[in-house]
């Protein structure tokens, strides 16, 4: 948990996004300067490894799939939403979101999400605040 709650923030870092910035006091290091640097790198590179391993598996949710298939990559975000449009979070990071519009397959209820609707829009994964209901 802790890793990607790390991985997120870092991730929203990356992107943009960036958080109330209160000025910590200047801590001393006694590590060799390159010996800091080395570990940054590592770290960088590690993280830009999950974004994009993160990345893949967002892209494999396709037009057509069901919603019983976005669930396994996405959960269901708090706000508004209806059977047909609903914003869903990345499982690994609340803040990366997509939108999605379905198709009712089955009974018909406005409110009632059936796992067989299918996907007719998808929105490219955006960075946002996580909603609370």
């Amino acid at each position: 948990m802790k890793k990607t709650l790390l991985s997120c923030l870092l991730c929203l870092a990356i992107f943009g996004v960036t958080a109330y910035n209160r000025a910590a006091p200047a801590k001393e290091t006694t590590t060799k300067p390159q010996a800091s640097s080395l570990l940054r790198k590592r770290e960088m590179a590690a993280h830009n490894a999950w974004v994009m391993q993160s990345y893949m598996e967002m892209r494999k949710i396709r037009l057509g799939m069901t919603r019983a298939q976005l669930l396994k990559v996405f959960s269901t975000e708090g706000g508004l939403s209806t059977r047909t449009q609903r914003t869903y979070v990345y499982h690994d990071c609340p803040n990366i979101k997509v939108d999605v519009k379905f198709r009712p397959v089955g009974k018909i209820d406005r409110f009632w999400e059936g796992p067989q609707d299918v996907i007719v829009s998808i929105s490219k994964p955006y960075l946002a605040l996580t909603i609370l209901d």
